[in-house]
């Protein structure tokens, strides 16, 4: 029994010498899960080119300003989607008339959106003209500066149509027709058009509001043979519908 006692203590002891030489050798840790992958997140060797994308959190604000991000294709936008935009909730408009060095028509002409949002109710309160028919345009440049009104241009036209009446299947966007002045010179009237907008293609907004000498026979061309321009305004935002 002691025999087998000593032989299986010197067999033991050269296996155990074996193990730790092992270890040694290989740098092996018996207690590590070698199947986990080594990390990958560690920093660049210096002078290395690091190509990891560069993400950046957003910024955090804690008082009343915000961040100023903004998606690309918003910050991108046409000047003229940004308008329409800005004007497609407008409900009212006006123009103040002012007396040229031909005439004395004064006053205000107010637009306002109509029900359907295809028709455009527009408010005359003129005085200052001579009894009778008058020539209303909308021309197509916001500048009543020159003396006579010719800074507006021609009429407002961005379809290139013939001038005609305002009921006519082709017309200028800015041809209203005409307005009646009564005995004293002056037009109270309430008036109704399609084809006016505030937004698009046929916005009067910042455009001239003319109103002529003479009555507009609908048909000459280029603008109805009204004669001279008495009377101009620019078309405006109406601040105070905007400020209820």
């Amino acid at each position: 029994m002691k025999n087998d006692r000593t032989l299986t203590k010197s067999y033991l002891l050269p296996r155990a010498a074996i193990l730790a030489v092992l270890v040694a050798i290989i740098g092996c840790d018996p207690g590590r899960d070698d199947t986990t992958p080594p990390p990958t997140d560690s920093a660049p060797a210096e002078g290395a080119a690091d190509s990891r994308p560069d993400y950046t959190d957003p910024p955090t604000t804690t008082g009343p300003e915000q961040p100023t991000y903004r998606d690309q294709s918003v910050s991108e936008a046409s000047g003229e989607a940004a308008a329409n935009a800005q004007y497609s909730m407008v409900e009212s408009a006006v123009a103040q008339i002012k007396p040229t060095s031909n005439g004395n028509a004064e006053g205000t002409v107010t637009f306002s959106a109509g029900k359907d949002d295809r028709e455009m109710q527009v408010t005359v309160e003129l005085e200052g003209l001579e009894p009778g028919p008058h020539g209303l345009h909308v021309h197509e440049v916001g500048d009543c500066s020159a003396d006579d009104a010719s800074s507006a241009g021609g009429h407002f036209n961005p379809y290139d149509t013939p001038h005609g009446s305002p009921d006519a299947a082709e017309h200028h966007v800015g041809d209203m027709g005409n307005i009646e002045a009564d005995e004293d010179g002056r037009v109270s009237s309430e008036l109704a058009f399609r084809g006016l907008a505030f937004s698009g293609p046929a916005s009067i907004l910042q455009k001239a509001l003319v109103i002529h000498s003479d009555k507009d026979d609908l048909e000459s061309q280029p603008s109805g043979n009204a004669g001279e321009r008495v009377g101009c305004g620019v078309i405006r935002i109406d601040r105070e519908v905007l400020a209820e």
